[in-house]
């Protein structure tokens, strides 16, 4: 079972795609306990009871303030069953509008983006420090 686990989904309508809800949908059996005591239903996590970290990331294209946050609250929420004491750790990874963009350098990015390049490329910098520190903490805990 593991120790540490990272969720990331793009943001289609304002949510996860369907692809990816099928997919929670199909792991909810696997992972979460049902017991129905007085009438009420307890929901728990069926995992070994340990501290466990998480990565929650959301991606899209548009880099308005405010449109990954439905996806990342979704994404926390199904880690935060299983984290007992530990870190959820959230990337709102905004502004990703082509396949590969966090690894092109300034000046392709300038080329692509015209004035807002050098804009883009920083943003590009700081997902990939957000994402290395992510996995760093996950690791080292």
């Amino acid at each position: 079972v593991f120790d540490n686990y990272v969720l990331g989904a793009p943001v289609y309508s304002g949510h996860v795609p369907g692809q990816f809800k099928s997919l929670c949908d199909r792991l909810v059996g696997q992972v979460m306990k049902f017991d129905f005591t007085d009438g009420k239903a307890n929901i728990t996590s069926a995992l070994t009871p340990k501290d466990r970290n998480g990565v929650a990331i959301g991606v899209c294209a548009s880099s308005m303030p405010g449109m990954t946050d439905t996806v990342l609250q979704f994404l926390k929420l199904n880690l935060a069953q299983h984290k007992n004491d530990g870190i959820i750790q959230e990337i709102n990874a905004d502004g990703i509008v082509i396949p590969g963009q966090v690894n092109l350098g300034a000046e392709k990015l300038e080329k692509i983006f015209g004035a807002q390049g050098q804009v883009v490329y920083e943003n590009a910098q700081s997902l990939l420090k957000q994402a290395y520190q992510a996995g760093k903490n996950l690791v080292s805990s």
